[in-house]
């Protein structure tokens, strides 16, 4: 395993699953950055059931999957490659749960002052607006990437792990 994806999981645990969407986004915790979460995604503030699914996951399953995968990975272990698998279907799972709902309901949690939708990004202008660029294709598209490309790299790599190792112990 890479070095980027041992301090992923590790930075993926900690800081996005428990304190982004979990103290902030969905206790309110953290002041102004709680204010702007609330703000970015409505959907934290009203205690909407696909929220409430999602970081609940995040913290009591993602979270103590990105440690053991963490760990797995620096200490070795014959289960890091399984653990990866796992931890980044459930990010994908969550991608899909947390972005799905908000299409879903026509991106109606987006706060641009011009609407984005429904259908989701229906109402969008070209060029965009600052709000519309801002919210809409910058918070929503473009921080969403990562959760989609992150993972599946991460799942490849380690299903090659995991047959380049049964590769060596099938030729032993």
């Amino acid at each position: 395993m890479h070095c980027d994806s041992v301090t992923g999981f590790l930075l993926n645990g900690a800081v996005f699953h428990v304190f982004m969407d979990g103290l902030c986004g969905t206790f309110g915790y953290g002041g102004q950055l709680a204010t702007d979460y609330h703000k970015l995604d409505s959907r934290f503030a009203h205690g909407d059931p696909y929220i409430k699914i999602v970081t609940g996951c995040e913290l009591f399953v993602y979270t103590p999957l990105c440690f053991l995968a963490y760990r797995a990975i620096v200490r070795g272990l014959p289960s890091r490659a399984p653990l990866v698998i796992i931890t980044s279907v459930c990010h994908l799972f969550g991608l899909v749960v947390f972005a799905g709902g908000e299409i879903i309901q026509g991106c109606a949690h987006i706060p641009a002052s011009e609407p984005v939708g429904p259908p989701c990004g229906a109402g969008i202008k070209w060029p965009p607006t600052e709000n519309q660029f801002t919210y809409f294709w910058f918070g929503f598209v473009i921080c969403n990437i990562p959760w989609v490309v992150v993972p599946i790299r991460l799942i490849l790599g380690a299903y090659n792990d995991i047959v380049a190792t049964a590769g060596k112990a099938k030729s032993a």
